[in-house]
């Protein structure tokens, strides 16, 4: 085997947008797939398992002069000592061909009248958690005998697009400052206000939709939505009315759109105007902003500096960062990182703002890929060691934040974790509710605090226990059924068919019951069963080999019943399962 490989990909769109854009395949897609199939089949060619591509031998993409950087030391030093690789960091679907998908695929002997269907829930995990291509996926699948349910594959895949969507708002920090921005831009005034902060300011325009009205000043102090952090809210006096503000944005010229009532409401444009920020609310949105990046700065002490801000969302009582990583976080990593934060908190270090210019930004600061910048941008410095590009709103000190506390961690993309958390008082209720539901906890346990785990736990032990007990009995009231339907067999054209209606708890029950009798029959068994699961159809078939050789096939079978049904399904000459259509026609579609 060579010592090293150049690979040249050229990137082909596989499919197109509505506008006729090319729609190319992820490159780090291209990679997994890449590795993990030659993985996979040098060990299959060889006879061996385990890992192939050793994590000394892994190669890296240059995308820029940081990138350049790490290669160089990559290549004089290793990877373990340039940081870039630590046990278990890299690439972890590598490993999965002889671990992970050996277990949950590979059927055993015993198995034999089992489903060989991989859900595609544990094909989505084993995507989203491990990085393990679809396809790879179906082509160890197809080695066992088994394939894959892309149907419900897609299914998560979707669900999880639109939490990617929801996510990710263009994240986009304009720099407005004299002489550069857009003549019809705001000039925003509202970094250093208190709560008797009022600006005076003329109104120069108002924009009407179907149901709401905005209003564009000349100056406010109101920040408008952008960069993850939500728009600033409160009132202006025009002409000695009150006009309550509900919501700022921004419009592509930069102008500031206070939104307001209906449009009945509108003010007359060049009516002077005074201009007052809800402060309490602007704190709190401080306070959860200048947390993100308190938490941004202590994931890359923690996980590492691989970790890249992908999207953030702050509002007064939470906040959300989404980041790139590989793994979930282990319950230690999150403490230490929640430590880390509330001791720079405590440590009440100042944040200083300052515009500077986008060319001559310190090389420790951090910008993000996506993010347009203007020549002038806004550094924000807390403590000296998190300097971060960021046209928002901070604390002037991190005290002021009070508390941080992570209140969860998940996936959100393939490579990409999302933190939610709360700030300042937010955090506070959020402790406090979780005390409250510990005390509950305590007094249905009868239980102190130090007992609640070992009473929990046997509470848990006793329930396997009785669930055990459940799925004997279940098994032999099971094995009774499949008794009398093996024994109610239907000799047709040299086959023993059952065709039956019949009760399960679910889809599992429904399958076992169908494998059972399967198996009680013997040689030349048909089995097609159905039944209805939360009122909705489902079906199995199984054929026996020398059905099989006799012609028949499961997967013909569900065709056949799904086509009287008006459902849909599908499966292989020896098992295959279907569902939906019209219940009230099952009986019928069942009948020999």
């Amino acid at each position: 085997m060579p010592d090293h490989v150049h690979a040249l990909l050229e990137p082909h769109p596989r499919k197109k947008t509505e506008d006729g854009a090319p729609v190319f395949r992820p490159l780090n897609e291209i990679l997994h797939s890449v590795k993990s199939f030659t993985a996979h089949e040098i060990n299959k060619a060889t006879g061996t398992s385990g890992p192939v591509w050793e994590k000394e031998t892994f190669d890296r993409l240059i995308r820029g002069e940081n990138d350049l950087m790490e290669k160089f030391l990559y290549i004089v030093n290793n990877p373990h000592a340039a940081n870039l690789v630590r046990p278990g960091e890299d690439y972890p679907f590598l490993w999965a061909p002889s671990n992970e998908v050996r277990r949950d695929a590979e059927p055993s002997p015993r198995d034999a009248g089992a489903p060989r269907e991989i859900p595609g829930s544990i094909a989505f995990l084993l995507y989203d958690t491990y990085g393990f291509p679809l396809d790879m996926t179906q082509v160890l699948a197809a080695e066992r005998g088994l394939s894959v349910d892309v149907a419900a594959f897609e299914v998560e895949m979707e669900k999880q697009r639109e939490r990617g969507r929801a996510a990710r708002k263009t994240d986009v920090i304009v720099a407005v400052t004299e002489g550069e921005s857009a003549a019809e831009a705001t000039k925003f005034v509202g970094y250093n206000i208190d709560a008797t902060h009022a600006t005076h300011a003329k109104l120069v325009d108002t924009v009407k939709t179907e149901k709401d009205a905005y209003l564009v000043f000349d100056q406010t102090p109101f920040y408008a939505e952008m960069g993850g952090q939500v728009g600033d809210s409160g009132h202006a006096l025009i002409n000695g009315t009150r006009v309550d503000i509900t919501d700022t944005i921004k419009d592509k010229s930069g102008r500031h759109l206070h939104k307001i009532g209906g449009p009945a409401s509108v003010p007359a444009v060049g009516a002077a105007a005074t201009l007052h920020v809800d402060y309490a609310r602007r704190r709190a949105i401080n306070r959860h902003h200048s947390a993100a990046h308190l938490i941004h700065w202590a994931l890359r002490k923690v996980l590492g500096t691989h970790v890249r801000q992908f999207g953030t969302h702050k509002t007064p009582d939470r906040l959300r960062f989404d980041f790139t990583h590989f793994e979930q976080m282990t319950q230690a990593q999150l403490r230490a990182v929640e430590q880390l934060v509330n001791e720079k908190v405590i440590d009440n270090a100042k944040v200083v703002s300052a515009d500077i210019e986008y060319a001559k930004k310190p090389d420790d600061v951090l910008a993000f890929f996506g993010d347009k910048y203007g020549k002038m941008v806004r550094l924000v410095d807390i403590g000296g060691y998190s300097k971060e590009l960021c046209g928002g709103t901070h604390v002037t000190t991190t005290g002021e934040i009070g508390l941080i506390k992570i209140t969860a961690e998940m996936a959100i993309a393939a490579g990409t974790r999302r933190i939610e958390a709360a700030a300042g008082q937010a955090a506070l209720d959020f402790v406090v509710h979780e005390e409250e539901a510990l005390k509950i906890v305590n007094a249905r346990l009868n239980a102190g605090v130090n007992d609640v785990a070992g009473k929990l736990e046997s509470l848990l032990t006793h329930q396997k226990e009785l669930e055990k007990k459940l799925k004997a009995f279940e098994a032999k009231a099971s094995a009774g059924v499949a008794d009398e339907l093996a024994a109610a067999a239907v000799t047709k054209d040299g086959l023993k068919w059952v065709s039956a209606v019949v009760t399960a708890e679910n889809q599992d029950a429904l399958r076992s019951l169908g494998s059972q009798v399967l198996h009680k029959i013997g040689a030349g068994a048909v089995v097609q069963l159905g039944a209805l699961l939360d009122g909705k159809v489902s079906l199995v078939a199984y054929c026996s080999p020398e059905a099989i050789k006799a012609g028949q096939a499961a997967g013909k079978l569900i065709g056949g019943l799904t086509a009287k049904l008006g459902g849909k399904g599908g499966g292989k000459p020896d098992y295959a399962q279907g569902g939906g259509g019209d219940a009230g026609r099952l009986a019928e579609a069942l009948k020999l």
